[in-house]
Formats: structure tokens, C-alpha cells, sequence
């Protein structure tokens, strides 16, 4: 969720000095919904959010920090989501507004936001065959948007194996993530999480749990069938630097105790939309700062789409925790044999 709205928050950013450069802010006004919304087969809490644009004479930051400059009175607004299979209304979801989920802190209006939700009941989740349709009116203004998105399936994670229940990560060789790919599914970000425990000697009690990202990057597939099978390899030695990089080593004033437990791996799956959303928006690396604002929202701006991730966790064999404690790289990490 907080992936999310950062996401959000940044597309509003966009728009917001897009405006100040191409619109006339005599001009009269219009309201403009804003929507943000990723729908995902695999939970059960489904969150949307609508704000509006906000336009005036002054400082658009100062207007950000304004609660009523963003969001609309939320007994305003019927929010609805179609589920469409063959062309019929199989089911209609009826969002509510919930205030309970504090904004952190920054530029906008924080810590209180509205989200809309609706929940699936268990066992009836969204059907990953389905098209599923947004639509909200304002009943102040009469003002009515709407959008669409397909479902992105399930995904295969063919290596690392299910069968297995521990994992070697030897510096000299590599790691390879071999995936089958889920129907609807263009952008796949792939991640592998060294999870592990530390204490610091003086308080041998106090014992954490952490874990270092490391990045193996996005893969924008040609297509977007299913079960069409593609591998991502990194070098393990840049896995160990990744660690070494991260932590602090262990020092006579900085006396750290680590015990290496895990690799867990990460596959996050995005539609074409949220695809072409995140290509428009990245960083430019050229001095035409100019770029067109990407909208699937009908009458209205922002992203309604779809998402799904796969997590699968493995321990970490004895070689490669002797490896971790004795490797020049991360020899000065401080790890500790079983």
C-alpha cells in the first residue's frame, strides 16, 4: 500500500507542474478527479484512491498542504466496481470510504487521507478471467468518471524450486530466477531479500531481524501471454557485495553478532498500463524535461489497473553460512556458524 501511494503522489506531483505551464489559472474552473488504483487476484482488501486536482493563484505547494485541496467530501461520491465476464455483470462491488490509514508525512496534505475499499469474501476472490470497471460520480457536482482494467494471473516460479528447502549462494557462482509468465502481466520486477539476525555485544538480548534488497531489475516482456518462460541471473559475488555495501562491519567499538538465515525472493507483476504509466514517468536522462502525463481514466486522470507478486522463501545451506563468515567480502561482517 505505501508503494502505492508513493506512486500516486508522484503522478500528482507531475500533473501539478504540468499545470503551471499549460494551463491559464484564470480560466474557469473544472473539477478534476484524480484516481489511483492497483487491483490485485491475491488479496482480499482492495484500496482506491480519489482526490482532485487543485488549481489557484500562489503557491501550489501551500495548496498541498491543504486537507480540502485534495479530497472531496467522501458522502459525495458513489464509487462501484463491475466485475464483467462475457460481456455480462457478474458481480458489483460498492466502495466505502475509510479514513483510518494515516498519510506519512511530506508534501501533502498528512496524516489524514481518504481510500476507498471493498473487500472480497473469502474464497471469492477477483477472477483473474475477468475485466473489472471503475466508476465514480461526484452527487454535489455530477461530475462522472470511469476506467478499466484486466486482471494480471499467476505466475510460476520454475527456479528456485518448490522442492527445495535450503539454498547454497557460493561467490563464484550465480543465482538464476526462472519464471513462467502470468497472462496480463508486462512489467516484472524481481527481488531477492538476504534476511538475517543481529546483536550488538554489549546487549546480547536485543537480537533484530533484518534483511538487505537486493535488485535484479525490471523485465518488460514483447507480450503478455502466459506460461512463456524467462530467466533473470546475478552473480552471486555482487549478491555478497550488496551485503557488504549495506551493513556496517564488526569493529572493537562496533561489536555486531550476525547469523545469516534466509533468501527469500520476490517477483512483483504489473499490467500494460501501470507498464506504460511507470515508462512515462521515470527519471529523464536527457534535457527535454517535457513529457506527456499518461492517463487510462475517463473524464478524470491517474491510473486503474492491476498487479500480483509472488513470494517464496528459502534457508540458507551450512556451506554458504561458513561462506559468508570466512568470504573476504563480508569476512569483516561478523557472521557466526549455526
Amino acid at each position: 500500500m505505501r508503494n502505492l501511494l508513493i506512486i500516486l503522489l508522484a503522478f500528482v506531483m507531475i500533473f501539478s507542474s504540468s499545470c503551471e505551464n499549460e494551463v491559464d489559472i484564470n480560466a474557469p474552473w473544472k473539477e478534476t478527479l484524480v484516481v489511483f488504483g492497483l487491483l490485485n487476484k491475491d488479496e482480499s482488501t482492495h484500496y482506491i484512491r480519489i482526490s482532485k486536482a487543485f488549481l489557484g493563484e500562489g503557491d501550489a505547494l501551500q495548496f498541498a498542504t491543504v486537507y480540502d485541496s485534495l479530497y472531496i467530501e467522501p458522502n459525495a461520491l458513489d464509487v462501484t466496481i463491475e466485475e464483467i465476464i462475457n460481456d455480462q455483470v457478474t458481480r458489483t462491488f460498492t466502495l466505502e470510504a475509510d479514513t483510518t490509514i494515516a498519510k506519512e508525512p511530506g508534501i501533502f496534505s498528512n496524516p489524514s487521507q481518504v481510500l476507498y475499499k471493498f473487500n472480497t469474501p473469502s474464497g471469492q476472490g477477483l477472477n483473474p478471467s475477468a475485466e473489472y470497471n471503475l466508476k465514480v460520480r461526484n452527487n454535489q457536482s455530477g461530475n462522472e468518471i470511469s476506467s478499466s482494467t484486466d486482471m494480471v494471473g499467476s505466475i510460476i516460479l520454475s527456479q528456485p524450486g518448490a522442492f527445495l528447502t535450503e539454498i547454497g549462494m557460493f561467490p563464484q557462482a550465480t543465482t538464476s530466477v526462472k519464471i513462467k509468465s502470468a497472462l496480463n502481466g508486462k512489467l516484472y520486477e524481481i527481488f531477492i531479500y538476504f534476511k538475517y539476525r543481529e546483536y550488538y555485544l554489549n546487549n546480547p538480548g536485543d537480537i533484530v531481524e533484518k534483511q538487505v534488497e537486493i535488485n535484479l531489475g525490471r523485465i518488460s516482456r514483447e507480450n503478455t501471454n502466459s506460461g512463456e518462460e524467462f530467466t533473470n541471473t546475478i552473480a552471486n559475488q555482487v549478491i555478497y557485495q550488496t551485503i557488504a555495501n549495506t551493513l556496517s562491519k564488526s569493529t572493537s567499538t562496533n561489536q555486531v553478532v550476525r547469523f545469516a538465515d534466509s533468501l527469500r525472493f520476490v517477483v512483483n507483476v504489473g499490467s500494460v498500463d501501470l507498464e506504460t504509466y511507470l515508462s512515462i514517468n521515470q527519471p529523464s536522462n536527457t534535457l527535454a524535461q517535457e513529457r506527456p502525463t499518461y492517463t487510462n481514466i475517463d473524464n478524470g486522470i491517474g491510473l486503474f489497473s492491476s498487479r500480483t507478486s509472488f513470494t517464496r522463501g528459502f534457508y540458507l545451506n551450512d556451506a554458504t553460512v561458513d561462506s559468508l563468515r570466512n568470504n573476504f567480502i563480508t569476512e569483516d561482517l561478523n557472521f557466526q556458524s549455526r
